[in-house]
């Protein structure tokens, strides 16, 4: 599974740092149509993080263009936001969000090589080593994996690492092409892929953080309430002091601030880590938020399912939930993990203990549902029938018409 023909584009001798470099690039994307594209930042210090390297690359070169040097590089933005042109990437949560809060575009018609990966059965954690090392028979090294990319100059082994990570995406887009074509699946690489770049939005975050670890604590509605208040509070403080929000105070703290809603500085202080500092130093505004958030109505939250009931029946059933997954996107040479994640899981089990309609559930719709969901309904429901039958330490699973 390689292309051992091809010349692969030869790294660039320095950086993209020049308005007239970028349009020229951007003008040689734009007439590909199509190309790969991966970033380096530094986060988790502060809250805005620091873009410090775009790599592009088609099959004719690859380019690393350089956010510090330019102030500008909307016409990036512009292609990255272009559905009429195809961007190819390998694991592109961070780079997608990166790109749409740096950019403020959402990107679209984004081709993650790591879904098409999961989606045809190669794997779902496959990392750009391993798919290079399919593609091009080529072994990358690791060595700057961990640089400090705001660092100028660049040495030209870091040029020569960040140029490898999107030189060989082209090469691996069509080869992952060929096969999810094959199976029939380029509907759901699409519809996964667009998904991720909704995903992406810089205004889920904190919803996602709020819906993390609401279901984690298990908290009451106005313990909620009291989460929502708090995490906006630190949200606005992280951003005005330009520090990461976790660096302020851990999710969980604020859960257990949730939890107890303290109404005075002595109960603050008899949480467990609360120190005597964050308490001068944030006590008056935690006290405050904890306040509103008694007051804030639950229909201005975040939409936050009830966790499944704790009880042994419910676990039995996650128990075979999480196994019949397992055992149908194996028939369907198809990485669980790509589809479907604990919390959904959970949420479903909540539905089927409950005598609910899950018509609504997330895997009952799209593409998720012609690949997990059906057939999980179906073999629940006694309307199919799953095999196992293992050979020569080969697994092989098939359904059946139920009896």
């Amino acid at each position: 599974m390689t292309e051992a023909a091809l010349q692969w584009p030869r790294p660039p001798a320095g950086l993209t740092n020049t308005p007239a470099a970028l349009a020229e690039v951007c003008n040689h994307l734009a007439a590909a149509r199509v190309f790969a594209f991966d970033t380096e930042f530094l986060s988790g210090r502060t809250y805005r993080t620091r873009l410090c390297l775009v790599q592009v690359a088609t099959d004719e070169r690859v380019e690393l263009i350089d956010p510090l040097s330019l102030r500008d590089l909307g016409p990036l933005w512009e292609l990255l936001a272009d559905p009429a042109v195809e961007k190819i990437c390998h694991a592109g949560a961070q780079d997608l969000a990166v790109i749409w809060r740096a950019g403020g575009l959402a990107p679209q018609h984004v081709f993650d090589c790591q879904i098409a990966a999961a989606l045809v059965g190669i794997g779902y954690e496959i990392g750009v080593p391993q798919l290079v090392e399919m593609v091009a028979g080529v072994r990358l090294s690791k060595a700057d994996q961990y640089s400090n990319w705001a660092r100028r100059p660049l040495s030209a082994s870091q040029l020569a690492y960040a140029a490898n990570d999107v030189r060989y995406l082209p090469a691996a887009h069509r080869l992952l092409l060929e096969q999810v074509q094959a199976k029939g699946r380029m509907a759901w690489v699409r519809d996964a892929c667009r998904e991720a770049c909704e995903r992406a939005a810089p205004d889920g975050e904190l919803a996602a953080t709020y819906t993390r670890t609401g279901l984690k604590w298990r908290l009451e509605p106005e313990q909620l309430s009291v989460l929502w208040e708090l995490l906006q509070w630190r949200e606005a403080l992280a951003e005005q002091l330009n520090s990461a929000p976790g660096s302020l105070l851990k999710d969980d703290m604020l859960a257990r601030l949730a939890e107890r809603s303290p109404e005075t500085k002595p109960e603050l202080r008899r949480l467990k880590s609360m120190t005597d500092d964050v308490v001068a130093r944030y006590g008056d505004d935690l006290l405050r938020a904890v306040g509103r958030g008694k007051q804030l109505p639950p229909a201005r939250l975040p939409a936050l399912p009830p966790p499944a009931p704790d009880t042994a029946e419910t676990r039995r059933l996650m128990d075979v939930i999480k196994a019949s997954v397992q055992l149908i996107c194996h028939a369907q040479r198809v990485w669980p993990n790509a589809v479907v994640d604990a919390a959904q899981l959970e949420e479903l089990v909540r539905l089927l203990a409950g005598g609910q309609d899950v018509s609504g559930h997330g895997l009952m719709h799209g593409w998720r549902r012609e690949c997990l969901g059906q057939a999980l309904l179906d073999l629940l429901q006694g309307e199919s029938r799953l095999t196992l039958q293992v050979t020569d330490g080969r697994m092989r699973a098939e359904f059946a018409p139920g009896t």
